[in-house]
């Protein structure tokens, strides 16, 4: 048995990175993190991280594609959200706002706003807190990951239906 100060050798980190990632996918970054904690030596690192990569193991596009596909459809967060969550778990910015780019169009990033913004007015004019609504739901789908863009427009068509509904209450800008 392995004493717990000795760094892992080449095949033993090899062994406990297989075993992450037969669990769930991870990046190029999250697995290197998790063998420095382990105290793998960097020459080690370079070398788990190059076999991993050669048997197809770890590819960063595909973790970043499967990553942004599963959030965009269990989370109700925006473009930006997504977009910085990649950059997290190491994911070039460039490389992450091309992907969610692809799989989030404005069109849709905004649609998604639109639903969580009608839904949110709803919970809040049930709730009677409806002083500052504006401020309220933008600040609801910044805070959800919304570029400023799509919360502008957003806001402009939730209190534009609003007003035409005759719901006056609290629309000031």
């Amino acid at each position: 048995m392995r004493n717990n100060l000795e760094p892992p050798t080449v095949e033993q980190a090899c062994t406990k990175a297989l075993r992450w990632l037969a669990t769930r996918s991870l990046s190029t970054m999250e697995i290197q993190q998790r063998l420095q904690r382990l105290g793998a030596a960097d020459v080690v690192i370079e070398q788990v991280m190059a076999q991993l990569q050669a048997w197809g193991y770890v590819n960063d596009r595909r973790f970043a594609e499967g990553y942004a596909r599963y959030r965009k459809e269990t989370c109700s967060h925006g473009s930006r959200r997504l977009t910085y969550d990649l950059i997290r778990k190491g994911i070039d910015a460039e490389q992450a706002g091309e992907i969610v780019n692809a799989l989030l169009p404005e069109r849709e990033d905004r649609a998604r706003a639109l639903h969580l913004a009608q839904q949110q007015w709803q919970r809040l004019q049930k709730s009677g807190r409806t002083d500052r609504l504006r401020d309220r739901l933008g600040v609801f789908l910044q805070r959800r990951g919304y570029p400023f863009e799509v919360i502008v427009a957003v806001l402009e068509e939730v209190m534009g239906k609003a007003a035409m509904d005759g719901n006056h209450d609290n629309l000031t800008l």
